[in-house]
């Protein structure tokens, strides 16, 4: 899950390993250069968009994708500095946000046709023009403004909704150009089943979804046949192969936003049926909140279960005994 795709695929054309291009990997990793590189080659099913470089730029933005929107910045992760736009008067502070995460200032801001609906990542490898499905999640949000993840779980979608969403991510990874190795594809699908892209990476997924969920519900190691691929080694099947099929869940602790003055109840949660890794981040005296993108968080209970739903209720039984107490600062 780390946003290294482009040092990756450099590292790898100067030492003659096999990899995407530098260009590609660019091409994922800039939000800006993936919707210029599909609109090349007439990839329509994604939002529509405006490139700004000033305060002054957003109204017209937005007579293209109209409200709500979504002003995010064009080369950060974690949606850091990304929020749904519901007014014309909240713009501007949107912008500001938006630029501020940059790590090129001058590139610009991204404002986007807001998509409704559910949220998912297609996590794939692709080895001799043969994509292999290895998972699809669902993820959830703290809020329509906010895109702080709450978590992920396996999917609930039925076997027919999880093909389309498999045929979609392959059909982004070659218009963008992903011909070897692992990527994942976040879409958005809306009430009527429509599939739009939200953002395809070279990279395995973060939120503990390749590293814990997968091979939780499934029994697989993505991590080693992507790691294989990268080293110029053939794909592995059984890497890649489901060995079972289970449920498994990620809940984030989102404790009172403040001065954190003391952790209590992980062994407790860990004690619960189904409750595998608590990670927490922060230790008395760290500050928490506001919960405004998915780095803002700052503890997580990871578990599974024979279905989604277990183990989606054993995740949240974890989150209820971990208690991080704050106060106001």
């Amino acid at each position: 899950g780390a946003d290294v795709e482009v040092t990756v695929a450099a590292v790898a054309e100067a030492l003659g390993l096999p990899g995407v291009s530098v260009e590609v990997a660019r091409s994922c990793n800039d939000k800006r250069v993936t919707h210029q590189r599909l609109d090349l080659v007439g990839f329509i099913d994604k939002p529509r968009y405006a490139l700004v470089f000033g305060p002054e730029d957003l109204r017209a933005a937005t007579e293209l994708t109209g409200f709500p929107c979504v002003v995010k910045p064009v080369d950060n992760c974690a949606s850091r500095g990304v929020q749904r736009v519901d007014r014309p008067e909240d713009l501007a502070a949107a912008y500001r946000l938006a630029i501020g995460f940059n790590l090129d200032e001058s590139a610009g801001v991204l404002v986007e046709e807001c998509l409704l609906g559910t949220k998912h990542t297609v996590e794939m490898v692709v080895y001799k023009n043969r994509w292999h499905l290895l998972s699809i999640i669902d993820t959830h949000y703290i809020s329509p403004r906010w895109p702080c993840e709450t978590g992920l779980n396996t999917t609930e979608l039925d076997l027919d909704d999880q093909a389309h969403l498999y045929a979609f991510a392959t059909h982004v990874a070659r218009a963008i150009g992903i011909d070897l190795g692992a990527h994942k594809v976040d879409v958005n699908r809306d009430e009527c089943g429509n599939i739009k892209l939200i953002e395809i990476t070279a990279r395995l997924s973060g939120g503990f979804h390749c590293q814990c969920a997968s091979p939780l519900a499934f029994g697989s190691n993505d991590i080693r046949a992507a790691l294989k691929l990268a080293i110029g080694l053939p794909l592995d099947l059984e890497d890649i192969r489901h060995r079972h099929e289970r449920g498994a869940a990620v809940r984030a602790v989102f404790p009172e936003p403040g001065r954190i003055t003391g952790i209590t109840g992980v062994a407790d949660a860990l004690d619960l049926p189904g409750v595998h890794q608590i990670f927490i981040w922060k230790q008395p005296g760290d500050m928490v909140g506001p919960y405004l993108n998915s780095a803002d968080r700052c503890a997580f209970v990871i578990a599974d279960g024979e279905t989604t739903r277990e183990a989606i209720a054993n995740a949240e039984r974890g989150v209820a005994r971990v208690r991080i107490e704050t106060v106001r600062a």
